[in-house]
């Protein structure tokens, strides 16, 4: 699991949203089958609300741990990409099916108070579709 700011909103089903920090154990998420592009549900399957970490990425205001993957378009092909690896220019994939341009991307050597989410596939957290990999997952 990954730490993602505790002030950041996950998209839910039908294009609600709610703060990372209120959700709970097998809430339902808006998720995106990604071999065919379409929108699915999946479940929260592990969340710890009081996670930190001293070193985190801000890409495009979303603040995240380095190695939280998010779905990016570049050089006309879509790869899941680590938040210290995006490059301002590229694209990433969005709750509203369009591609928004990368514009900030920032890291800081402080402390970064949020939460850890697992899922099953992925999610969308500011609008941008992301998930976390663990090997023994």
């Amino acid at each position: 699991m990954k730490v993602i700011d505790k002030n950041a909103h996950i998209s839910k089903p039908y294009k609600m949203k709610c703060l990372i920090q209120n959700l709970e154990f097998e809430d339902e998420l808006h998720s995106q089958n990604i071999e065919d592009n379409l929108p699915t549900i999946d479940l929260v399957d592990t969340i710890n609300v009081h996670a930190v970490t001293s070193f985190y990425y801000t890409i495009n205001g979303l603040k995240v741990e380095g190695d939280l993957q998010f779905y990016n378009y570049r050089d006309n092909e879509w790869s899941w990409v680590d938040a210290q690896f995006l490059t301002i220019g590229s694209y990433l994939f969005t709750d509203h099916d369009k591609l928004e341009k990368i514009t900030q991307v920032d890291n800081t050597n402080e402390v970064l108070k949020g939460c850890m989410l697992a899922v099953d596939t992925n999610f969308f957290a500011e609008g941008y579709l992301v998930r976390w990999v663990d090997e023994y997952y």
